[in-house]
């Protein structure tokens, strides 16, 4: 039996992190009640097993679960834009995850995480910003996931 990781680390906050709630205009639509976007991504991925598109990378013995949806948030992306380009191997996941913690298995932050993809390309791809949401507040989560095809929080 597998025991599963859990390699967030506390929140860490930077007063320069943009917010998302300052870039809504007051006229914007409400979300719709659902979206979905992984029928896209299947789709134009040409594969529709979720297991082999979202895999563990790692995290079933590591707590590499910030690098891990870093990979599943490119396989997102490149499937909503329609690159063909290979999913991250687990082994790349797991490279970058000890290189980011120097080597100890103790979790990162989502601050972090998101300041090295930022400045560094990953797999490929590279962010060029990225804004907080309040996780509370469900109708930004909904126009974010809307807007932009997901979200990155963790748990």
């Amino acid at each position: 039996m597998h025991t599963y990781r859990f390699g967030k680390r506390p929140p860490k906050v930077d007063y320069r992190t943009l917010r998302f709630k300052q870039y809504l205009s007051s006229d914007i639509a409400p979300p719709p009640l659902a979206v979905n976007v992984l029928d896209r991504v299947y789709s134009d991925l040409k594969a529709n097993d979720p297991a082999e598109l979202f895999p563990m990378d790692g995290n079933d013995h590591l707590g590499d679960c910030t690098i891990a949806a870093l990979a599943h948030a490119v396989t997102t992306y490149r499937g909503l834009v329609g690159s063909r380009k290979v999913i991250m191997p687990e082994r790349a996941v797991t490279k970058l995850y000890l290189h980011l913690t120097g080597g100890v298995d103790s979790g990162l932050n989502e601050l972090d995480v998101l300041n090295f993809w930022r400045q560094n390309a990953v797999n490929g791809d590279r962010i060029f910003a990225f804004v907080s949401i309040d996780p509370k507040n469900h109708t930004h989560v909904k126009q974010a996931i809307q807007m932009f095809g997901g979200v990155y929080l963790g748990f």
